[in-house]
């Protein structure tokens, strides 16, 4: 799967040089923010900048290449925001399998209604 460089870290590259970019994405009192509000408010008022970003991430996730996106190929996203927020990692403990098994059920209850 290629990987591309985020809208959000050539934001914080530009500003770390003085180019611009208000606010976001600092560490305060020890806590690293991985995206804030109005990094995610300037994104999406860009609509090219937007429509770019969003066109990269479906790409990047459609691994067949279908043009759509199945549970299997949206995984590895929802894992990397579970890593990010501090979730455990599926397998890392009988806890972290049932809360993955939970959230499986609930999937599958979901799509049969």
């Amino acid at each position: 799967m290629e990987r591309t460089r985020s809208w959000f870290g050539r934001r914080r590259r530009r500003k770390a040089r003085g180019e611009g970019g208000g606010g976001g994405g600092e560490e305060g009192e020890g806590e690293k923010v991985v995206v804030d509000g109005s990094e995610i408010r300037e994104l999406v008022e860009d609509r090219e900048a937007f429509g770019m970003f969003a066109e990269s991430k479906f790409r990047e996730l459609d691994a067949d290449g279908d043009g759509r996106l199945s549970v299997r190929e949206l995984q590895p996203a929802v894992e990397g925001i579970g890593a990010a927020l501090g979730l455990p990692a599926r397998g890392s403990s009988p806890n972290a399998d049932h809360i993955y098994s939970e959230v499986q059920s609930y999937r599958t209850l979901e799509n049969s209604s």
